[in-house]
């Protein structure tokens, strides 16, 4: 009888064992994968410097009402932050977020950029 409990209390230890080792091995993948896209972005993005982090609270493109979300970028559509800022879009990329926040890129003074949950948009300070 204490033979079968010894065996039960093996099958157990090593189902235990097993399902932390899968545990482990999916961690390590995910997060090698997570490393991989972070590394791929910074590479991407050497000589640019972090200016600002801003909440977009709408934007206005020519002739047309105000909006309070994001609707990615048009060409001149102005974007306005909480902070009340603004910028105007440089190209075309859609996109659709309520209220994200935009990180702020800046390159030799001349170049600007901002990121909103992962998409870029090329921009223009208002002067």
């Amino acid at each position: 009888m204490n033979s079968l409990w010894e065996k039960i209390n093996v099958k157990s230890k090593y189902r235990i064992t097993m399902k932390k080792l899968i545990i482990i091995i999916l961690t390590v993948s995910l997060w090698s994968h997570i490393y991989a896209d972070c590394e791929s972005f910074l590479e991407d993005h050497v000589g640019w410097t972090i200016i600002a982090s801003k909440t977009i609270e709408g934007y206005l493109d020519s002739g047309e009402e105000y909006s309070d979300d994001f609707e990615g970028c048009e060409y001149a559509r102005m974007i306005f932050f909480a902070d009340e800022t603004a910028v105007t879009c440089s190209d075309y990329n859609p996109d659709y977020s309520h209220r994200p926040t935009a990180i702020i890129l800046e390159r030799s003074k001349k170049e600007f950029k901002m990121i909103v949950e992962g998409e870029e948009f090329g921009i223009r300070f208002l002067k």
